[in-house]
């Protein structure tokens, strides 16, 4: 049975009590109490002032380049010989010059007289119905010759053939001589006028005229 002297009540209760809180043991317990219920306090203040941290989740969708629109077909262009189809044939007005050369006639041989020189090719397979001009050069002073289709006009010698001169004179041969200064106008068919110069003429062999050849479109 506990003592009326050991009891907190009893006779001599509170002074103990009091006597034991100013003790170093007392003071000790006292402050560990005052600074647990401060701590406790302000924890539990901050615990309520302080929000949560938000978290901010961010998702990031992946999506497939959208295809480019369909390219409408480029039609191809035409060529030139799907539309149309280039005839050759005389051009120009009538007096325009279609070409100016100069070329070497072997004896014996024809040559036609178009706008471009003529080739070897073009001598090799002129006859005397085909090609415009030869030079009979086995034959009496030597003359040089038209076609048969063809028509010769004379010159003065020296003189320099225009399409005037030969569209409008009226001297009519059917040979001329070979010789250096020697000059005339074949007038060729279809619609061709040639005014030709012989410059120099090779009687050894290889045997050959030289001819300045100028050709006109014909009226």
């Amino acid at each position: 049975m506990t003592s009326d002297q050991d009891s907190p009540t009893g006779p001599g209760g509170p002074t103990r009590f009091v006597t034991f809180f100013t003790t170093l043991p007392g003071i000790i317990t006292a402050a560990a109490a005052l600074v647990t219920a401060i701590g406790g306090a302000f924890y539990g203040g901050t615990q309520a002032a302080t929000p949560s941290p938000t978290v901010t989740v961010t998702q990031t969708e992946w999506r497939s380049p959208s295809p480019a629109p369909p390219t409408a077909p480029v039609p191809p262009v035409p060529s030139v010989s799907d539309t149309t189809t280039v005839s050759p044939g005389p051009t120009g007005a009538a007096g325009a010059l279609r070409g100016s050369y100069s070329f070497q006639l072997p004896a014996l041989y024809y040559a036609p007289l178009g706008p471009q020189k003529p080739t070897q090719p073009d001598i090799v397979g002129a006859t005397n119905s085909s090609g415009d001009i030869s030079w009979k050069a086995d034959q009496g002073g030597q003359q040089i010759e038209a076609g048969t289709s063809e028509r010769m006009l004379a010159l003065p010698n020296g003189s320099t053939p225009t399409y005037q001169a030969c569209s409008t004179g009226t001297q009519f041969i059917t040979g001329a001589p070979s010789t250096p200064g020697s000059v005339f106008c074949i007038l060729e068919r279809p619609g061709l006028i040639a005014g030709v110069q012989v410059t120099s003429v090779n009687e050894n062999s290889p045997t050959y005229v030289t001819l300045q050849v100028s050709v006109w479109q014909g009226p």
